[in-house]
């Protein structure tokens, strides 16, 4: 016995509307040794519950190649970016001003972390990877 919630009445209750008693699942009929099946086909008969995955191809890492103004540009665009990020406390002056170089920002900027650190450098601008 139950109550219903739609009428506010206590009801006979007997399971999940259209449930069914669990059954043992059926092993499958097709042969694995026919010669008509492909690898993957029977890969999807030994293991039916993983379904389709597709074999994605692993994106390359490209350098950047920017040059000149645009390499000045791309830096300051980064630099902007990282100051807005949180910072690394700094033993000398007492205050928080080291730029932190997280690992989100490290795989998002990838391609432009090789002269950006070089920037960094040259400008005399604490950072810390974390």
């Amino acid at each position: 016995m139950r109550r219903n919630p739609k009428t506010g009445k206590v009801e006979k209750f007997e399971g999940k509307r259209g449930s069914q008693p669990s059954q043992p699942p059926q092993d499958s009929t097709k042969a694995l040794d026919d010669t008509k099946l492909t690898e993957s086909q029977k890969e999807r008969i030994l293991h039916p519950s993983t379904g389709f995955v597709p074999q994605k191809r692993q994106p390359r890492f490209r350098p950047c190649v920017c040059e000149g103004i645009d390499l000045e540009l791309n830096n300051q665009r980064l630099l902007d970016l990282l100051k807005r990020e949180k910072r690394a406390y700094d033993d000398e002056t007492g205050t928080y001003t080291v730029l932190v170089i997280s690992p989100r920002f490290r795989r998002a900027h990838a391609r432009h972390m090789r002269h950006f650190r070089r920037f960094l450098r040259d400008e005399n601008i604490g950072f810390v990877e974390v």
